[in-house]
């Protein structure tokens, strides 16, 4: 049943969620009233539960016996989880709606229920099974698995929606491969699909599944992978208090050093349960990270072996004089990373055809540090003479670059000749890299070469990235020897 509900998760993304996913609200609301419920109920039968309120029991518990309360401290940080899937969607609905629905029903409702279980367990000698369904009476136990299921799937849904936002986050800043990112919905923006991403993320879930039958024996990976993203997390914090929000460095410190002293705690407590499948988390984000490291690298490497096949545009005038280059109507559009030269496709384009258009531009798509950069912003224009242009296109790390609706919403008007260029008019030229192992001239190590040239050539194309119309579009092959 497990395997059956993934798979029918995994395939209707590519429909999108907006439509079912005015449904997630009134179900998660039901799903924590009916948990804080059943909790209160069991509270109200062993009211003597809430002496856990108290801190002493914890400390008397360190005290006497520190290897024990070591080993609870890994089991109860199971009950602390599922909070980093409320900031990995931050993304789609905002921190405000987070933290009112959080403080409101959700932290009120995880607190009755846990004291509830507690309670249950200390009014009954032995083993009792499942303390959670045995809070609620034997009619109720269908429904509540129902409810359960759903509440799942839900949760589900909610980290998917936030990978989706984290690979295109990466493919924007640069630390993943071009992927083909499709928007599902017109009212939101955070509603997005990546094919690859959405295919990848079945196949190691379905893995996950087979190869750990019962929740128990994935609780062990999972307390070390959200134990570790709390660390990194408060790592990150630090940061941000002091370069975002310029705060003093000895408060920051302060609420650094108070988050670290539980994060290092727990996850210490966690790292017990590496033989048990923890290294599973640590293997994945080990992977993920130098294959992040490996494309970023040898982009820069790609990067710097295009500008030195650049040149400056007074040389390309001259070859052009020489070659007896010709000027035709229409408006060329290349893309380019490089903003002081000509890019190598423009060269291979007049020494092979001789011919040109009459107005060149030369289009440069960045990624700025923040998340969103307003339409007005967004386009600058500067003319270079003799009808070339150079245009730059920037969008926040969490847009998705759409090229001709960008040009067309803002226009592009060519200053002093008072012409403008209409985008569905322009021609478009992409130039396809094709990266090749140099084994005489390695700037890369073995493994890492090989990964690069094949990340690259699975890459999606610029074309279906950046949402031109393939009738527009002329790709020209530049081989790069990395």
């Amino acid at each position: 049943m497990t395997i059956v509900i993934l798979i029918g998760l995994f395939s209707i993304q590519r429909k999108g969620t907006a439509k079912i996913g005015r449904l997630f609200g009134p179900i998660m609301t039901v799903w924590f009233l009916s948990i804080g419920l059943l909790g209160a109920f069991s509270v109200w039968k062993h009211p003597r539960v809430l002496q856990a309120i108290d801190p002493e029991w914890m400390f008397r518990l360190m005290a006497n016996d520190i290897v024990t309360s070591f080993f609870v401290f890994g089991a109860v940080f199971l009950a602390v989880t599922g909070g980093e899937a409320l900031y990995a969607d931050m993304g789609h609905v905002g921190r405000h709606p987070i933290r009112l629905s959080w403080f409101s029903i959700v932290l009120p409702a995880l607190l009755l229920n846990y004291a509830g279980q507690a309670g249950l367990l200390l009014s009954e000698a032995g083993p009792i099974g499942n303390p959670f369904f045995r809070l609620a009476p034997s009619w109720l136990l269908l429904p509540l698995v129902g409810l359960a299921t759903a509440a799942t799937v839900i949760a589900s849904q909610a980290l998917i929606s936030g990978v989706f936002s984290l690979s295109r986050q990466a493919v924007n800043m640069g630390l993943s491969p071009r992927m083909k990112i499709i928007q599902t919905s017109a009212e939101g923006y955070g509603q997005i699909y990546l094919p690859t991403i959405n295919w990848i993320l079945m196949v190691l879930t379905l893995l996950m599944a087979l190869a750990f039958p019962t929740s128990d024996d994935l609780a062990a990976a999972y307390g070390i992978a959200v134990s570790a993203t709390m660390l990194i997390t408060t790592i990150l914090l630090f940061e941000a208090m002091r370069v975002c929000w310029q705060w003093p460095s000895w408060i920051a410190w302060i609420v650094t050093v108070v988050f670290l002293a539980l994060d290092i705690s727990f996850s210490g407590a966690n790292l017990l349960k590496l033989p048990q499948g923890g290294w599973l988390p640590l293997v994945g984000g080990a992977a993920v990270f130098v294959m992040m490291g490996v494309w970023h690298r040898g982009s820069v490497y790609v990067h710097r072996r295009l500008n030195d096949m650049s040149l400056p545009l007074d040389d390309v005038l001259k070859e052009m004089e020489e070659l007896g280059v010709h000027r035709i109507p229409g408006v060329g559009v290349f893309l380019t990373k490089n903003v002081n030269h000509v890019p190598p496709m423009v060269l291979h384009h007049i020494r092979r055809n001789k011919v040109l258009h009459e107005h060149v531009v030369f289009l440069t798509v960045s990624t700025d540090e923040q998340p969103r950069v307003p339409g007005k912003q967004r386009l600058t224009i500067r003319s270079l003479g003799l009808g070339f242009w150079r245009v730059e296109l920037r969008y926040g790390f969490m847009q998705t670059p759409n090229l001709p609706v960008s040009l067309r919403r803002w226009g592009m008007e060519v200053q002093g000749d008072g012409i403008v260029l209409d985008p569905d008019q322009m021609t478009f030229y992409v130039g396809r890299e094709i990266v090749v192992a140099d084994s005489d001239n390695r700037t890369m190590s073995g493994f890492s070469e090989w990964l690069y040239v094949f990340m690259s050539r699975t890459a999606a194309n610029a074309t279906e990235f950046f949402k031109v119309p393939e009738e527009q579009v002329l790709e020209i092959g530049i081989r790069v020897d990395i």
